[in-house]
Protein backbone atom coordinates (compact mmCIF):
# COMPACT_ATOMS: atom_id res chain seq x y z
CA UNK A 1 0.00 0.00 0.00
CA UNK A 2 1.15 3.23 -1.35
CA UNK A 3 2.26 5.63 1.44
CA UNK A 4 0.33 9.18 1.29
CA UNK A 5 2.47 12.40 1.87
CA UNK A 6 1.13 15.96 2.48
CA UNK A 7 3.44 18.87 0.56
CA UNK A 8 3.29 22.06 2.64
CA UNK A 9 5.47 24.58 0.57
CA UNK A 10 4.57 28.66 0.50
CA UNK A 11 5.91 28.99 -3.20
CA UNK A 12 4.11 26.96 -5.28
CA UNK A 13 6.15 25.97 -8.30
CA UNK A 14 8.48 24.50 -5.10
CA UNK A 15 5.42 22.74 -3.97
CA UNK A 16 4.61 21.46 -7.42
CA UNK A 17 8.16 20.46 -8.13
CA UNK A 18 8.26 18.41 -4.64
CA UNK A 19 4.80 16.81 -5.15
CA UNK A 20 6.22 15.36 -8.63
CA UNK A 21 9.41 14.21 -7.24
CA UNK A 22 7.37 12.30 -4.87
CA UNK A 23 4.85 11.19 -7.35
CA UNK A 24 7.52 9.65 -9.30
CA UNK A 25 9.17 7.58 -6.28
CA UNK A 26 5.55 6.13 -5.37
CA UNK A 27 4.06 7.82 -2.87
CA UNK A 28 1.17 9.71 -3.01
CA UNK A 29 0.66 13.15 -3.17
CA UNK A 30 -2.60 13.70 -1.16
CA UNK A 31 -2.68 17.06 -0.58
CA UNK A 32 -0.61 20.44 -0.96
CA UNK A 33 -0.62 23.51 1.81
CA UNK A 34 0.88 26.76 1.64
CA UNK A 35 0.59 27.62 4.99
CA UNK A 36 1.39 26.41 8.81
CA UNK A 37 -2.56 26.30 9.33
CA UNK A 38 -3.64 24.47 6.72
CA UNK A 39 -1.06 21.97 7.06
CA UNK A 40 -2.18 21.17 10.39
CA UNK A 41 -5.87 21.18 9.35
CA UNK A 42 -5.48 18.90 6.11
CA UNK A 43 -3.20 16.50 8.67
CA UNK A 44 -6.18 16.40 10.80
CA UNK A 45 -8.61 15.79 7.70
CA UNK A 46 -6.30 13.55 5.84
CA UNK A 47 -4.14 11.38 8.24
CA UNK A 48 -1.31 11.32 6.01
CA UNK A 49 1.74 9.07 6.83
CA UNK A 50 4.21 11.79 6.42
CA UNK A 51 4.42 15.67 6.03
CA UNK A 52 7.08 17.70 3.68
CA UNK A 53 7.21 20.78 5.19
CA UNK A 54 8.70 24.20 4.91
CA UNK A 55 10.60 24.93 8.08
CA UNK A 56 10.80 28.80 6.72
CA UNK A 57 7.27 29.16 6.11
CA UNK A 58 5.71 32.34 6.86
CA UNK A 59 2.55 33.21 8.51
CA UNK A 60 1.20 33.24 12.31
CA UNK A 61 1.96 29.57 12.45
CA UNK A 62 5.60 29.12 10.82
CA UNK A 63 6.42 25.66 10.19
CA UNK A 64 8.44 24.96 13.63
CA UNK A 65 4.98 25.26 15.79
CA UNK A 66 3.10 23.33 12.80
CA UNK A 67 5.02 20.41 13.06
CA UNK A 68 5.31 20.72 16.73
CA UNK A 69 1.54 20.24 16.57
CA UNK A 70 1.27 18.07 14.09
CA UNK A 71 3.53 15.36 15.73
CA UNK A 72 1.73 15.70 18.96
CA UNK A 73 -1.68 15.79 18.53
CA UNK A 74 -1.80 13.52 15.21
CA UNK A 75 1.57 11.71 15.89
CA UNK A 76 2.45 11.53 11.99
CA UNK A 77 6.14 12.09 11.30
CA UNK A 78 7.70 15.60 9.70
CA UNK A 79 10.42 16.42 7.37
CA UNK A 80 11.83 20.06 7.63
CA UNK A 81 13.10 21.31 4.41
CA UNK A 82 15.07 24.27 4.66
CA UNK A 83 17.46 26.43 3.22
CA UNK A 84 21.19 26.16 3.45
CA UNK A 85 21.62 29.50 5.13
CA UNK A 86 18.62 28.13 7.56
CA UNK A 87 20.44 25.05 8.22
CA UNK A 88 22.89 26.76 11.29
CA UNK A 89 19.99 27.09 13.12
CA UNK A 90 18.09 23.58 12.67
CA UNK A 91 18.77 22.51 15.79
CA UNK A 92 17.92 25.08 18.28
CA UNK A 93 14.54 25.43 16.54
CA UNK A 94 13.42 22.13 15.65
CA UNK A 95 15.15 20.01 18.12
CA UNK A 96 12.37 17.45 19.13
CA UNK A 97 10.05 18.35 16.35
CA UNK A 98 10.75 17.22 13.03
CA UNK A 99 11.75 13.75 12.33
CA UNK A 100 14.48 14.48 9.71
CA UNK A 101 15.53 17.19 7.30
CA UNK A 102 16.58 18.36 3.40
CA UNK A 103 18.20 21.07 2.47
CA UNK A 104 17.10 22.96 -1.00
CA UNK A 105 17.60 22.13 -3.08
CA UNK A 106 17.74 17.69 -3.01
CA UNK A 107 17.84 15.09 -5.66
CA UNK A 108 15.57 12.20 -5.69
CA UNK A 109 17.75 9.83 -3.94
CA UNK A 110 18.20 12.26 -1.22
CA UNK A 111 14.34 12.62 -1.16
CA UNK A 112 13.77 8.59 -1.30
CA UNK A 113 16.59 8.03 1.78
CA UNK A 114 14.96 10.69 3.84
CA UNK A 115 11.30 9.59 3.11
CA UNK A 116 11.92 5.82 3.89
CA UNK A 117 14.71 6.00 6.89
CA UNK A 118 11.74 8.57 8.81
CA UNK A 119 9.06 6.04 7.97
CA UNK A 120 11.15 3.60 9.29
CA UNK A 121 11.86 4.70 12.56
CA UNK A 122 8.72 5.97 13.22
CA UNK A 123 7.18 3.26 12.67
CA UNK A 124 9.52 1.43 14.60
CA UNK A 125 9.13 4.12 17.45
CA UNK A 126 5.50 3.69 17.20
CA UNK A 127 6.10 -0.01 17.83
CA UNK A 128 8.21 0.55 21.12
CA UNK A 129 5.34 3.24 22.45
CA UNK A 130 2.79 0.53 21.98
CA UNK A 131 4.96 -2.14 23.35
CA UNK A 132 5.63 0.20 26.24
CA UNK A 133 1.87 1.37 26.93
CA UNK A 134 1.16 -2.82 26.83
CA UNK A 135 3.58 -3.65 29.42
CA UNK A 136 2.67 -0.12 31.16
CA UNK A 137 -0.89 -1.07 31.27
CA UNK A 138 -0.03 -4.78 32.40
CA UNK A 139 1.96 -3.34 35.63
CA UNK A 140 -0.85 -0.33 37.04
CA UNK A 141 -3.56 -3.23 36.09
CA UNK A 142 -2.01 -6.02 38.19
CA UNK A 143 -3.55 -6.84 41.03
CA UNK A 144 -0.52 -7.83 42.78
CA UNK A 145 2.00 -5.35 43.94
CA UNK A 146 4.50 -4.81 41.90
CA UNK A 147 8.00 -2.76 41.90
CA UNK A 148 10.89 -2.38 38.96
CA UNK A 149 14.18 -1.49 41.47
CA UNK A 150 17.32 -0.29 39.86
CA UNK A 151 20.69 -2.01 41.04
CA UNK A 152 21.64 0.29 43.83
CA UNK A 153 18.14 -0.56 45.27
CA UNK A 154 16.49 2.85 44.25
CA UNK A 155 13.14 2.52 43.25
CA UNK A 156 12.38 2.98 39.51
CA UNK A 157 8.20 1.86 39.82
CA UNK A 158 5.82 1.30 41.90
CA UNK A 159 1.97 0.19 40.68
CA UNK A 160 -1.34 1.46 42.10
CA UNK A 161 -1.56 -2.43 44.46
CA UNK A 162 1.75 -1.45 46.06
CA UNK A 163 0.45 1.94 46.77
CA UNK A 164 -2.81 0.11 47.93
CA UNK A 165 -1.17 -2.45 50.03
CA UNK A 166 2.03 -0.21 51.64
CA UNK A 167 0.17 3.05 51.77
CA UNK A 168 3.89 4.50 50.14
CA UNK A 169 2.68 6.70 47.06
CA UNK A 170 4.45 5.79 43.93
CA UNK A 171 5.39 9.20 43.53
CA UNK A 172 7.42 9.27 46.89
CA UNK A 173 9.01 6.27 46.22
CA UNK A 174 10.82 7.15 43.04
CA UNK A 175 14.38 7.47 43.04
CA UNK A 176 14.64 6.76 46.38
CA UNK A 177 15.60 3.66 48.41
CA UNK A 178 13.25 0.74 49.53
CA UNK A 179 11.40 2.59 52.16
CA UNK A 180 11.51 -0.46 55.04
CA UNK A 181 13.84 -3.64 56.17
CA UNK A 182 12.32 -6.49 54.65
CA UNK A 183 11.51 -8.19 57.62
CA UNK A 184 10.54 -6.97 61.04
CA UNK A 185 12.51 -9.52 63.11
CA UNK A 186 16.23 -8.66 61.49
CA UNK A 187 17.86 -5.87 61.47
CA UNK A 188 17.85 -3.06 58.77
CA UNK A 189 21.62 -4.04 58.01
CA UNK A 190 20.56 -7.58 57.85
CA UNK A 191 17.54 -6.98 55.64
CA UNK A 192 19.30 -4.60 53.61
CA UNK A 193 22.13 -7.42 52.73
CA UNK A 194 19.80 -9.55 51.85
CA UNK A 195 17.97 -7.03 49.66
CA UNK A 196 21.64 -6.35 47.72
CA UNK A 197 22.05 -10.31 47.31
CA UNK A 198 18.50 -10.89 45.70
CA UNK A 199 19.55 -7.89 43.28
CA UNK A 200 22.89 -8.77 42.37
CA UNK A 201 21.08 -12.36 41.62
CA UNK A 202 20.94 -13.15 37.94
CA UNK A 203 18.20 -15.45 38.60
CA UNK A 204 13.86 -15.78 39.23
CA UNK A 205 14.07 -15.84 43.25
CA UNK A 206 11.06 -16.51 45.87
CA UNK A 207 10.69 -15.53 49.28
CA UNK A 208 8.04 -15.14 52.27
CA UNK A 209 9.06 -11.69 53.72
CA UNK A 210 7.10 -9.52 56.59
CA UNK A 211 7.12 -6.15 55.62
CA UNK A 212 5.91 -3.03 57.24
CA UNK A 213 3.85 -0.26 56.01
CA UNK A 214 3.13 3.48 56.16
CA UNK A 215 0.97 2.96 59.62
CA UNK A 216 3.20 0.50 60.97
CA UNK A 217 1.07 -2.45 60.47
CA UNK A 218 2.93 -5.65 59.81
CA UNK A 219 1.96 -7.72 56.63
CA UNK A 220 3.48 -11.05 55.14
CA UNK A 221 4.22 -11.17 51.01
CA UNK A 222 5.35 -13.51 48.80
CA UNK A 223 8.21 -12.14 46.53
CA UNK A 224 9.04 -13.18 43.34
CA UNK A 225 12.36 -10.98 41.84
CA UNK A 226 12.97 -11.64 38.59
CA UNK A 227 16.22 -9.86 36.97
CA UNK A 228 15.61 -7.75 33.95
CA UNK A 229 18.48 -8.25 31.32
CA UNK A 230 19.73 -6.06 28.85
CA UNK A 231 22.42 -6.79 26.83
CA UNK A 232 23.90 -9.27 29.12
CA UNK A 233 23.90 -6.84 31.98
CA UNK A 234 21.27 -6.48 34.93
CA UNK A 235 19.44 -2.96 34.37
CA UNK A 236 16.42 -3.84 37.36
CA UNK A 237 14.30 -6.13 38.91
CA UNK A 238 10.90 -6.50 38.70
CA UNK A 239 9.55 -7.44 42.08
CA UNK A 240 6.56 -8.81 42.04
CA UNK A 241 4.34 -9.13 45.66
CA UNK A 242 1.56 -11.54 46.67
CA UNK A 243 -0.13 -10.72 49.70
CA UNK A 244 -0.23 -13.93 52.16
CA UNK A 245 -1.15 -12.32 55.52
CA UNK A 246 -4.34 -13.97 55.52
CA UNK A 247 -3.10 -17.03 54.45
CA UNK A 248 -0.44 -16.43 57.14
CA UNK A 249 -2.84 -15.60 59.72
CA UNK A 250 -4.67 -19.25 58.96
CA UNK A 251 -1.26 -20.78 59.25
CA UNK A 252 -0.65 -19.31 62.65
CA UNK A 253 -4.36 -20.29 63.86
CA UNK A 254 -4.20 -23.95 62.53
CA UNK A 255 -0.82 -24.17 64.07
CA UNK A 256 -2.01 -22.67 67.62
CA UNK A 257 -5.24 -24.91 67.72
CA UNK A 258 -2.89 -27.79 67.13
CA UNK A 259 -0.58 -27.08 70.30
CA UNK A 260 -2.70 -25.39 72.54
CA UNK A 261 -5.58 -26.06 74.72
CA UNK A 262 -8.76 -24.69 73.26
CA UNK A 263 -10.72 -24.00 77.03
CA UNK A 264 -7.88 -23.10 79.12
CA UNK A 265 -5.43 -22.00 76.22
CA UNK A 266 -2.60 -23.97 77.86
CA UNK A 267 -0.21 -25.90 75.67
CA UNK A 268 -1.56 -29.05 74.89
CA UNK A 269 -0.05 -32.95 75.19
CA UNK A 270 1.54 -31.98 72.08
CA UNK A 271 3.76 -28.98 72.63
CA UNK A 272 4.44 -30.29 75.92
CA UNK A 273 6.01 -33.23 74.82
CA UNK A 274 7.93 -31.20 72.60
CA UNK A 275 8.79 -28.72 74.64
CA UNK A 276 9.75 -31.37 77.09
CA UNK A 277 11.84 -32.89 74.12
CA UNK A 278 13.65 -29.52 73.65
CA UNK A 279 14.72 -29.02 77.55
CA UNK A 280 16.03 -32.98 77.63
CA UNK A 281 18.58 -32.19 74.58
CA UNK A 282 19.41 -29.33 76.59
CA UNK A 283 19.90 -30.76 79.64
CA UNK A 284 21.79 -33.25 78.38
CA UNK A 285 24.55 -31.19 76.58
CA UNK A 286 24.53 -29.08 79.65
CA UNK A 287 24.64 -31.68 82.25
CA UNK A 288 21.70 -30.18 83.72
CA UNK A 289 18.50 -31.69 85.85
CA UNK A 290 14.60 -31.16 85.03
CA UNK A 291 11.71 -31.63 86.79
CA UNK A 292 8.25 -32.92 85.42
CA UNK A 293 5.13 -32.88 87.75
CA UNK A 294 1.74 -34.90 86.69
CA UNK A 295 -1.48 -33.49 88.71
CA UNK A 296 -5.29 -33.63 88.48
CA UNK A 297 -7.83 -32.30 90.49
CA UNK A 298 -9.01 -34.51 93.70
CA UNK A 299 -12.95 -35.04 92.85
CA UNK A 300 -13.45 -32.71 89.88
CA UNK A 301 -16.18 -35.47 88.65
CA UNK A 302 -18.61 -33.87 91.80
CA UNK A 303 -18.08 -30.24 90.98
CA UNK A 304 -19.74 -31.41 87.28
CA UNK A 305 -22.20 -33.44 88.82
CA UNK A 306 -23.18 -30.77 91.36
CA UNK A 307 -22.76 -27.59 89.32
CA UNK A 308 -22.92 -28.66 85.24
CA UNK A 309 -19.92 -28.97 82.78
CA UNK A 310 -20.09 -25.77 81.86
CA UNK A 311 -19.17 -24.74 85.85
CA UNK A 312 -16.38 -27.44 85.63
CA UNK A 313 -15.20 -26.07 82.43
CA UNK A 314 -14.94 -22.05 84.24
CA UNK A 315 -12.87 -23.86 87.04
CA UNK A 316 -10.27 -25.45 84.80
CA UNK A 317 -9.59 -22.43 83.29
CA UNK A 318 -9.06 -20.69 86.84
CA UNK A 319 -7.17 -23.16 87.90
CA UNK A 320 -5.21 -23.09 84.34
CA UNK A 321 -4.20 -19.65 85.27
CA UNK A 322 -3.29 -20.28 88.81
CA UNK A 323 -0.99 -22.53 88.19
CA UNK A 324 0.64 -20.42 84.79
CA UNK A 325 0.53 -17.57 87.59
CA UNK A 326 2.49 -19.93 90.45
CA UNK A 327 5.46 -20.57 87.99
CA UNK A 328 8.93 -18.73 86.13
CA UNK A 329 8.59 -17.52 82.17
CA UNK A 330 10.94 -20.80 81.78
CA UNK A 331 8.38 -23.44 83.08
CA UNK A 332 5.34 -24.95 80.77
CA UNK A 333 2.06 -25.79 82.54
CA UNK A 334 -0.29 -27.72 80.18
CA UNK A 335 -3.65 -29.56 80.05
CA UNK A 336 -3.22 -33.11 79.18
CA UNK A 337 -6.71 -34.08 79.22
CA UNK A 338 -10.01 -33.79 81.22
CA UNK A 339 -8.89 -31.98 84.71
CA UNK A 340 -5.10 -33.81 84.16
CA UNK A 341 -2.47 -31.11 84.08
CA UNK A 342 1.27 -31.26 83.21
CA UNK A 343 4.43 -29.68 84.61
CA UNK A 344 7.95 -28.99 83.00
CA UNK A 345 10.40 -27.28 85.13
CA UNK A 346 14.17 -27.08 83.21
CA UNK A 347 17.03 -26.39 85.26
CA UNK A 348 16.45 -27.43 88.85
CA UNK A 349 19.24 -27.26 91.01
CA UNK A 350 18.50 -29.87 93.50
CA UNK A 351 15.16 -30.94 94.88
CA UNK A 352 14.55 -28.52 97.40
CA UNK A 353 13.38 -26.24 94.68
CA UNK A 354 10.77 -28.40 93.46
CA UNK A 355 9.70 -28.59 96.88
CA UNK A 356 9.02 -24.82 96.70
CA UNK A 357 7.10 -25.10 93.95
CA UNK A 358 5.59 -28.36 94.42
CA UNK A 359 3.73 -26.70 98.07
CA UNK A 360 3.08 -23.53 96.50
CA UNK A 361 0.70 -25.49 94.02
CA UNK A 362 -0.84 -27.70 96.83
CA UNK A 363 -1.75 -25.11 98.66
CA UNK A 364 -2.61 -22.30 96.37
CA UNK A 365 -5.13 -24.89 94.43
CA UNK A 366 -7.07 -25.65 97.70
CA UNK A 367 -7.84 -21.70 98.04
CA UNK A 368 -11.49 -20.80 97.11
CA UNK A 369 -12.14 -20.25 93.61
CA UNK A 370 -15.32 -17.80 93.21
CA UNK A 371 -16.79 -18.24 90.02
CA UNK A 372 -20.01 -16.82 88.37
CA UNK A 373 -20.71 -16.68 92.23
CA UNK A 374 -19.98 -19.83 93.17
CA UNK A 375 -17.14 -20.72 95.93
CA UNK A 376 -15.43 -23.70 94.65
CA UNK A 377 -13.13 -25.53 96.76
CA UNK A 378 -10.77 -28.14 95.14
CA UNK A 379 -7.24 -29.84 95.33
CA UNK A 380 -5.11 -31.85 93.85
CA UNK A 381 -2.83 -34.43 93.90
CA UNK A 382 0.83 -34.79 92.43
CA UNK A 383 3.39 -36.56 91.10
CA UNK A 384 7.04 -35.73 90.89
CA UNK A 385 9.92 -36.98 88.14
CA UNK A 386 13.44 -36.14 87.90
CA UNK A 387 16.18 -36.08 84.65
CA UNK A 388 18.16 -37.87 84.74
CA UNK A 389 17.51 -39.72 88.24
CA UNK A 390 13.79 -41.40 87.22
CA UNK A 391 14.33 -41.22 83.47
CA UNK A 392 16.36 -39.86 80.57
CA UNK A 393 13.38 -40.09 78.04
CA UNK A 394 9.61 -38.22 77.47
CA UNK A 395 7.56 -42.13 78.09
CA UNK A 396 10.18 -43.31 81.09
CA UNK A 397 9.53 -39.63 83.39
CA UNK A 398 5.46 -39.14 82.59
CA UNK A 399 4.79 -42.73 83.05
CA UNK A 400 7.06 -42.48 86.92
CA UNK A 401 5.21 -38.93 87.69
CA UNK A 402 1.77 -40.12 86.74
CA UNK A 403 2.58 -43.34 89.20
CA UNK A 404 3.67 -41.20 91.78
CA UNK A 405 0.73 -38.75 91.11
CA UNK A 406 -1.50 -42.15 92.02
CA UNK A 407 0.66 -42.44 95.06
CA UNK A 408 -0.49 -39.20 96.42
CA UNK A 409 -4.10 -40.04 95.84
CA UNK A 410 -3.53 -43.30 97.92
CA UNK A 411 -1.83 -41.13 100.24
CA UNK A 412 -5.17 -38.69 101.25
CA UNK A 413 -4.60 -36.90 98.06
CA UNK A 414 -4.04 -32.60 98.40
CA UNK A 415 -0.22 -33.77 98.49
CA UNK A 416 2.45 -34.52 96.32
CA UNK A 417 5.13 -37.34 95.55
CA UNK A 418 7.76 -38.07 94.37
CA UNK A 419 8.67 -40.82 92.29
CA UNK A 420 10.45 -44.09 93.58
CA UNK A 421 10.92 -47.42 92.03
CA UNK A 422 8.45 -49.39 94.58
CA UNK A 423 5.96 -47.63 93.07
CA UNK A 424 6.79 -49.34 89.61
CA UNK A 425 6.83 -52.76 91.45
CA UNK A 426 3.23 -52.09 93.20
Amino acid sequence: MKKGIIVVEQETAVARDIAGMVFSLGYDVLATASSGEGAVRMTGDICPDLVLMDMKIQGPMDGVEAARIIRRKFNVPVIHTLTDRDEGSLHDSVEGVSCSHLVKPFSERELHIAIEVTLHIHGVANKLHASEEFVSSVLANSPNPILVINPDSSVQYANPAFEELTGFSADRLKGTGVPYPWTADESPETAYTGLEELLESRQTDNAEQTYQNAKGDLFWVEVTSTPIIIDGRVTSHLINWVDVTERKEVEKRLAYIATHDQLTGLPNRLLFNNSLNLELAHARRNATKLAVMMLDLDNFKEVNDSLGHNMGDYLLEAVGKRLKDLLRRSDTVARMGGDEFSILLPEIRHRGDTDEVAAKIVTEIQRPFVIKGHTIVVTVSMGVTFYPEHGTDIKTLMKHADNAMYDAKKQGRNNFQYYDRTMSTE
